[in-house]
């Protein structure tokens, strides 16, 4: 999904943002909230639901 999200912040001088989401099929809250979680998400942080890195 990052690739997605990569492609609208690269389109978004173009485009509309509230277009490529529709166009794309993601929600335009969670394009908008994606920064955060990308900066949020570290390397050594197990993944979420439980799951452990090997």
């Amino acid at each position: 999904m990052s690739e997605v999200y990569a492609f609208i912040e690269a389109e978004k001088t173009t485009h509309n943002v509230a277009l490529l989401c529709r166009l794309l099929k993601v929600a335009r809250s969670s394009f908008c909230a994606w920064p955060a979680g990308e900066k949020a998400r570290t390397p050594d942080q197990p993944q979420a639901h439980g799951a452990r890195r090997a």
